[in-house]
Parts: structure tokens; C-alpha cells; sequence
């Protein structure tokens, strides 16, 4: 009878040693999988980060044309005019400094959500007159142009210009940009991955967006700032140059055949060798300067 109460005995801690080992080993593996789930989650917010700082050196390109949306869109010439070397963009040169477009040590903050409808809106449609291949129809391999292209999405041209600017909602919260012009052609181009939408602190928020701006996260800053210690902000120094190259440089390898969507003019005088050859017509990014830690203007 002894014997065989030891040897129950010996079983139940050989059941509870069992036991306890696989709960270390189950807390091991879930520990290891919440690390393995916010390294991914950093590295996501990285690349998001990166591709920001794409859209925030074309936002600058783009600007230096038409400054920035102030409900007027006449053409500039440069963050530095090109015609009189003087501060722009601005349609006229009058040999005088005209930043009013996008003032120094202004701020463009760029919330990165995906709109149901954008602006100016076409259709994705990629041949909107496909030459006819039916054997014995009268049109059969008759390049007709009977369609315009491209198409707007909408009905109507009020509907084409104004969109439907209406966030999809899988898409907020994911990735912004902002741009503080530093000096004439410099910016600090500030790239985040997180739910802020690239609102610097809630005092900014608070004292620039308003009441509307506090509504968007339930007017509680603690809520703001759960999301300010989670979000990935990386900060970048670029230099916009005037720099650009003419529409005659093809924009393929010249080992590829050129079946692409970008017209070669007869009797050009050079050809382009490679990608990097096809520069944007708004100007170039002369430099990137990687930040360690956030500058005292961004």
C-alpha cells in the first residue's frame, strides 16, 4: 500500500514537472512571437518611412512649378526663379524675392490615406481602341480612333475637377509626410509610419488644427500620444535643384526594346543610356541628408 502511494506520488510530480515545463516553454514561444511581431512591426513602419520620403522629394518637385495650393495654380518657375535667381515660385519675374507660395519656415503637413475618388480622376482602361481582331468583320485590323484617351472616372466635369476626397478607411492612419521649407531651395522633409498624420506634438495640434483636429482623436491627447510613442519618424535634409533634362532622352536601357509608354522625336541629336537619365521637368533633388535625430525647424 506504501509502495503504491509513492508511486503516486511519483507520478503527480512527474506530471506537475511536465507541466510546468511546458508552460515555460508556451510563455517562451509567446514572448518570442510578441518580439518577433514588433520587430515586424518596426521594420513595416521603416519602409513605410522610406517610401514618404519618395513622395515628400516629388511633392517638392511638383511645388517648385506651382507653389503650393493656395487656389491658384499659375505656372513658377523654381524655388529659385530660374529668370532672375531670386526667391519663388512666382509666375512673373520681377526681380525680387516672392516665397508668398510656400514662405520659408512654413509647413506642409501631408496625411497619406488613400481618397475613394481623387481629383482629376481617368479611367484605368489601357486601350480604349483595341484594333479589331475578328477575321472577316469590316473593321478587322483598322487602327480606329473612334474613343477618347483617356476617360475621366466621372460624370460630370464639376465631378471630374473636385473628386470624392473621402478617406478610405483602411488606408488612415498609415503614413505621412510633412515639409518645413528651411532656407530658398533646402527642406527638412519629416517622414512617418503611425496615426499622428504628421502632427508634431498635440500642442501643435491643438493650436493649429483646432477643434476640428482634436475631434480626429477623440480630443484626448493621452490617446495622441499613445500614438506618438508607437509611430517610426525618420527626418531628412534635401536640396531642390533646377537642374532637369530635355523630353528627347529616352527613358529605357538601350539594350531594350523601346515598347514603351514614352515617345522618342525623330532626329534627336543624343540618346539617353540608362534609367537615371529621364529627369523630372520640375526640377531634380540635388542632395539627401539622413538626420540622426529630429531638427529644431521640421
Amino acid at each position: 500500500m506504501a509502495a503504491d502511494h509513492r508511486r503516486r506520488g511519483a507520478v503527480l510530480i512527474l506530471v506537475a514537472g511536465i507541466s510546468a515545463l511546458l508552460l515555460i516553454l508556451a510563455l517562451s514561444f509567446l514572448v518570442r512571437m510578441r518580439s518577433d511581431a514588433e520587430e515586424t512591426r518596426l521594420l513595416m513602419g521603416e519602409g513605410q518611412a522610406h517610401i514618404m520620403l519618395v513622395a515628400g522629394c516629388a511633392y517638392i518637385q511638383e511645388a517648385s512649378r506651382l507653389g503650393y495650393d493656395a487656389g491658384h495654380h499659375e505656372e513658377g518657375y523654381g524655388w529659385i526663379d530660374v529668370r532672375d535667381g531670386r526667391l519663388g515660385p512666382k509666375p512673373a519675374a520681377t526681380g525680387a524675392d516672392d516665397d508668398s507660395r510656400f514662405p520659408v519656415n512654413s509647413v506642409a503637413r501631408c496625411p497619406m490615406h488613400a481618397m475613394r475618388r481623387p481629383p482629376y480622376a481617368i479611367r484605368l482602361t489601357a486601350a480604349y481602341n483595341p484594333i479589331d481582331t475578328t477575321p472577316g468583320s469590316p473593321d478587322f485590323g483598322l487602327p480606329y480612333l473612334r474613343n477618347p484617351d483617356p476617360q475621366p472616372v466621372a460624370a460630370t466635369r464639376n465631378e471630374f475637377a473636385a473628386g470624392d476626397t473621402t478617406p478610405l478607411s483602411n488606408s488612415v492612419g498609415q503614413s505621412w509626410f510633412r515639409v518645413c521649407r528651411i532656407s530658398g531651395a533646402r527642406f527638412i522633409v519629416t517622414c512617418g509610419a503611425g496615426g499622428t498624420q504628421g502632427w508634431r506634438d498635440w500642442g501643435e495640434l491643438d493650436s493649429i488644427g483646432g477643434a476640428s483636429a482634436r475631434a480626429q482623436f477623440n480630443d484626448d491627447s493621452a490617446f495622441f500620444d499613445n500614438l506618438l510613442q508607437s509611430e517610426v519618424r525618420l527626418w531628412y535634409e534635401v536640396e531642390w535643384s533646377a537642374a532637369v533634362n530635355d523630353p528627347s532622352y529616352m527613358v529605357m536601357h538601350q539594350d531594350i526594346r523601346p515598347d514603351h509608354f514614352y515617345w522618342k522625336p525623330f532626329n534627336v541629336t543624343h540618346e539617353a543610356r540608362s534609367q537615371p537619365s529621364a529627369r523630372n521637368l520640375a526640377g531634380t533633388i540635388r542632395w539627401i541628408q539622413r538626420l540622426d535625430a529630429a531638427p529644431q525647424r521640421w
